[in-house]
């Protein structure tokens, strides 16, 4: 065997010994660790697997994101691990759940015995936060793909020279942050950049003249001109962009209207668009004027992704319902937090415009009292090449008829994943599940549905997903820069 992709469940010692003489051979080999409280049996068994895989080349590890454990030392009985080949190293989960992990300290003890390789080609460490251990950046002249944490400068342009994936996070408790404006990245296609300051534009351009991939998770200051970019054709940008400056009180409407159209205009190729809460000021929008001039993203016509987060501005839907009607291409749709958390009162235009949605596969909606969902289910009837739904919605919802989701799920021929967290009866479930197992039954093996009630967790539900469903729809995750590879893995980073 020389390449191995597997999803982990507990797997019994009997059926190692059946196979471990073959892992000396692999070369390749991705694990996806499916429960989120990865128990310390299953940290120990991937370590023992780890322990004969001697010529492996490239390593990956994903999990979705963890129950932190209290360990009591950092002994834990792991074996010892030795990769003289390894050239790619992948060891990525949500968040920053690995701190106190059992597989934290699986992904620590890798670290460890990886540091004096050299000739890296992909280098990709997430889950720790501000306990991570910053691998040594030696013989990384070479890299192509390198997400790290708290870079150490004295290697920067050593290491950037050749990367065309960067990927960096700054912490905020970093006191001498390295200097970016320093950096040349010649070869850099897709960068991810969070850092603990503001940024400005200018300092950005220079370090991307040739993207086509652009997240940006911090603020951004002196928003006058943005170098004309026709490569760029994925963005994601932090909500506080449309105040104007950080720190300070909303901008004026011609202000804010002149953001939004230099960014547009700047970058007339977007294919997907993020606009998500900024970790460093966290500030949202209210402006109401914003509602309406959201409204100029719809002039990106080969838009085929969209994702709003916490714009407080949106309260009519005015802006969707353009955005939708407009752009035809859309695939994918993803709103959380939209409005006031009073109600939804963007819902009859949300309704409207996903009338236009003809070719979306993806629709995510996260916000607190819909009122009345039975709209949406309406309204998506109408979306026949819709692949995947998530609904999540508290406190005063009301769930869909039965009838009408029955109606939903016979026209929806192509669903392979439903996900419905809704406050819910146990009747009201059961006969949801009815409907589904009647559609369905056994015809649909790739079909996935969780129906729950809100608040109620299931890690059964959850950890059977597959991992392109919970980080792509349960856990909604950033889909540009931030999975390393040719982008077809789903290895992320939140």
């Amino acid at each position: 065997i020389k390449r191995l992709s597997l999803t982990w469940q507990t797997i019994s010692r009997r059926y190692f010994c059946d196979i471990k003489t073959r892992l000396k051979a692999l070369e390749f080999l991705s694990i996806y660790v499916k429960h989120n409280d990865a128990i310390l049996l299953d940290v120990q068994r991937i370590s023992l697997w780890l322990h004969y895989c001697s010529s492996l080349k490239e390593l990956r590890i994903m999990a979705p994101r963890q129950i932190s454990n209290t360990l009591s030392n950092n002994d834990i009985g792991l074996h010892s691990f030795d990769f003289p080949q390894l050239h790619t190293l992948v060891l990525s989960t949500p968040g920053t759940s690995l701190v106190g992990s059992f597989l934290g300290m699986l992904y620590y003890k890798l670290m460890i015995a990886v540091m004096n390789l050299k000739n890296w080609q992909h280098i990709w460490i997430t889950g720790f936060g501000n306990a991570l251990i910053t691998p040594v950046l030696s013989g990384l002249s070479e890299a192509k793909t390198l997400m790290l944490r708290i870079p150490h400068r004295v290697y920067l342009r050593e290491t950037l020279s050749n990367v065309e994936h960067f990927a960096v996070e700054l912490s905020l408790q970093e006191r001498d942050p390295p200097n970016l404006e320093l950096l040349e990245l010649p070869s850099l296609k897709k960068l991810f950049l969070c850092t603990c300051l503001p940024m400005e534009w200018d300092v950005l351009c220079n370090l991307c003249c040739n993207v086509e991939e652009l997240n940006i998770a911090t603020c951004i200051t002196n928003i006058n001109q943005i170098h004309f970019q026709d490569k760029l054709v994925k963005l994601a940008l932090c909500t506080c962009i449309l105040r104007g400056k950080p720190y300070e009180p909303s901008s004026k409407a011609e202000q804010i209207n002149k953001v939004i159209r230099i960014i547009v205009e700047s970058f007339p190729n977007i294919r997907e668009f993020e606009l998500t809460t900024c970790k460093v000021c966290f500030g949202k929008p209210n402006d109401i004027v914003l509602d309406s001039l959201l409204g100029v993203f719809g002039k990106w016509k080969d838009l085929r992704r969209l994702k709003f987060e916490d714009l407080e501005c949106i309260r009519s839907g005015n802006s969707l319902a353009h955005i939708f009607t407009t752009c035809s291409n859309l695939e994918s749709i993803s709103l959380k937090n939209l409005g006031l958390h009073g109600s939804c009162t963007y819902l009859c235009e949300l309704c409207i415009g996903l009338r236009s949605c003809k070719n979306l596969k993806d629709f995510r909606l996260e916000q607190a009292n819909i009122l009345a969902v039975d709209c949406i289910i309406t309204a998506l009837k109408n979306c026949t090449k819709l692949e995947r739904i998530c609904i999540i919605s508290s406190n005063h919802t009301v769930p869909p008829t039965n009838k009408n989701f029955k109606d939903m799920i016979r026209k929806l021929n192509k669903l392979v994943f439903l996900y419905l967290d809704l406050p819910t009866t146990k009747v009201q479930r059961k006969d949801f599940k009815k409907i589904l197992k009647a559609e369905f039954g056994s015809s649909c093996p790739e079909f996935y549905s969780t129906i729950v009630n809100y608040g109620t967790k299931n890690c059964d539900s959850v950890n059977r997903l597959p991992a392109i469903h919970y980080f792509e729809m349960l856990e909604d995750v950033s889909r540009i820069s931030r999975r390393p590879g040719n982008g077809r893995k789903f290895l992320y980073t939140s």
